[in-house]
């Protein structure tokens, strides 16, 4: 009786490790497919990163024109984390010719608004 409760458990035991071990390789196979391991992805998001710090950078503008100083540094403050996390992400990143032109063209334009921003009058 004791042979055939062993024979009985040892395909249960079997089945389980295989469960676990394929699950392992499903878990390893997600973290290796994320869009931050995607070279290609991590350049778009540079460029988006930086598209939103020009918005922010033009908004922190319009704002200081109305003289609503509070909200003009909080999107001033923003527009500069967007720079910093693109700059960041930028290493990361395998943009093409075409992107890597605009990536260079858009930080270039970013940097000057945010200095041009220093230059307004503050309350």
């Amino acid at each position: 009786m004791a042979k055939a409760q062993v024979a009985r458990s040892e395909p249960h035991k079997a089945r389980y490790v295989i469960a676990v071990q394929h699950k392992d390789a499903e878990e390893q196979e997600a973290r290796l497919a994320t869009p931050a391991n995607d070279p290609a992805v991590m350049a778009d998001f540079v460029l988006v990163e930086l598209r939103a710090g020009l918005a922010l950078a033009a908004f922190a503008r319009h704002s200081l024109q109305k003289y609503r100083f509070l909200l003009a540094s909080i999107q001033k403050a923003a527009a500069i984390h967007a720079h910093e996390v693109a700059l960041k992400f930028l290493s990361q990143a395998n943009p093409t010719r075409e992107q890597q032109a605009m990536i260079e063209k858009q930080l270039s334009r970013l940097q000057d608004r945010i200095s041009s921003l220093e230059k307004l009058p503050q309350s």
